[in-house]
């Protein structure tokens, strides 16, 4: 499979220009994307939140902090224990979840059905 580069063309519906602005996400149909990827987002917080209760987790990632950096891969590593860390700390992340799938609910809902401004977020919501 040949490797992204920032010099290649993109596949037709993502290109853009100045002559051709970016369509609206009803014009490019993807809603059905858009929810699959806010169903997903939810459930790998989950998963996510299920692995920082395994202690070996934290361990394994301590273990790899030098594996990475003698690869080059700190950054991303750090970015992981930070990760980790972050949902570690917070215990159970229902309620931060909950706020993100139903935020972004709320927000798909109105880009989709045309509202004037659709990042605007009740705030019931």
């Amino acid at each position: 499979m040949p490797r992204w580069s920032p010099n290649c063309a993109a596949p037709a519906p993502w290109r853009r220009s100045a002559k051709r602005p970016t369509p609206k996400p009803t014009a490019a149909g993807h809603r059905a994307q858009r929810e699959l990827q806010l169903k997903l987002i939810g459930e790998v917080g989950e998963a996510l939140a299920a692995l920082t209760r395994k202690p070996l987790v934290r361990a394994a990632l301590r273990v790899m902090r030098m594996p990475a950096k003698l690869a080059g891969l700190i950054e991303l590593h750090t970015f992981l224990e930070h990760g980790y860390n972050a949902f570690h700390r917070m215990g159970d992340p229902s309620e931060f979840l909950d706020t993100i799938t139903t935020r972004e609910t709320v927000i798909l809902r109105q880009l989709y059905d045309g509202a004037a401004r659709p990042f605007d977020i009740p705030d019931n919501a």
